[in-house]
Parts: structure tokens; C-alpha cells; sequence
């Protein structure tokens, strides 16, 4: 993400993930603000060994610090290939552990980071977009 805004960041609303992969359970989300802040929202959703549904880019999921679901419920309510959002109906979560709200004061112009890990092998993904939704002050 990159934005020539002026200013810095008074409220950060949402960041949409259009990404497909196997597994959710093992993957982290985080945002990289051009001063270094990094916000993780979502940590490896589900229990012990992390659940089984998977992300498919035609359903992209939200972020938004306002979400009634937690990350951490991402996909606990589907099993092993099904899709959240399109199989669930659950497509707006809030950040877990850290929230947007942490990006608040931030300088808003420069290189955004979106970044992704996968903590196992042998399951594959790719991002198709982010988009994020700020207000500047």
C-alpha cells in the first residue's frame, strides 16, 4: 500500500484482504505504517493447530476495528475447504490482538506494508488486493 496523503491518520477505519489460500489457521496478517508501527490483525484464527477454511479472493474480508466478530473466529463455523465469508456469511472481522485504532497520530504519507506469514508447509495462497480506509487530519 502506498499513500501520498498529507497529514497524519486521525481515525483508521478498515483494511479489505482479497486473498485466496488453504488453511487460514496458519496465517498472520499485519500492517506496517511508513514509520515502522506494526499492527498485527489476525494471528493464526482457531484453536491449537489453527481451522481448517480457507480464504478465497472472490470473498475478500474486512478488518474494521468496529466488527461484532473477532479474527480469531475467522472460520469456526465452516470446516476443512470451505471459504469464509462465501460459505459462512461472516466477512468483517476486528483485528486481533492489536487494533487500526493503534495507527491513530500516525503520519499518513509513504510506503504501507501489508505483510503475510505462513507458519507450515505445503498449503499455497496469493494476495489479489488490500485496500485500507483512513481519514486524515
Amino acid at each position: 500500500l502506498v499513500s501520498s496523503a498529507a497529514g497524519n491518520i486521525a481515525s483508521f477505519r478498515s483494511v479489505t484482504v482479497a486473498a485466496s489460500h488453504t488453511w487460514i489457521g496458519d496465517l498472520r496478517f499485519w500492517l506496517v505504517s511508513p514509520s515502522g508501527l506494526e499492527v498485527l490483525i489476525m494471528d493464526r484464527p482457531g484453536t491449537g493447530i489453527g481451522d481448517s477454511s480457507n480464504l478465497l479472493s472472490g470473498f475478500p474480508i474486512t478488518f474494521d476495528d468496529a466488527a461484532a466478530l473477532g479474527a480469531e473466529a475467522m472460520g469456526n463455523t465452516i470446516g476443512t475447504d470451505q471459504v469464509v465469508c462465501r460459505d459462512d456469511g461472516f466477512c468483517t472481522f476486528f483485528p486481533e490482538p492489536d487494533q487500526l485504532a493503534d495507527f491513530a497520530g500516525q503520519a499518513a504519507s509513504g510506503t504501507w506494508r501489508f505483510c503475510v506469514s505462513d507458519s507450515a508447509g505445503a498449503d499455497t495462497g496469493a494476495i489479489a488486493r488490500v485496500s485500507a480506509d483512513a481519514t486524515f487530519n
